[in-house]
């Protein structure tokens, strides 16, 4: 079996239909690859943060800080 799971998706297909899979993973690509870019999920040292929405402008991003971790401080220049 071939399993796949995303944040808002699972996928398990037989591994006899792996060309079926790879055809579905080429359409995805093809309508909106940035689907497959990346996980919505990225962890850190100091903990892991999930984005949420990102549009031109903002985004949005659910943040978890570990005990005793620390968040860098910046800012952004528009």
């Amino acid at each position: 079996m071939i399993v796949e799971q995303m944040a808002d998706v699972t996928l398990v297909c037989p591994r006899a239909r792996s060309a079926d899979f790879n055809s579905l993973v080429a359409l995805v690509e093809g309508s909106d690859g940035k689907l497959l870019e990346s996980h919505c999920t990225v962890n850190r040292p100091w903990g892991s943060y999930t984005v949420l929405e990102e549009a031109p402008g903002h985004k949005i991003k659910k943040i978890f800080v570990k005990p005793g971790g620390s968040l860098s401080k910046q800012y952004h220049r528009v």
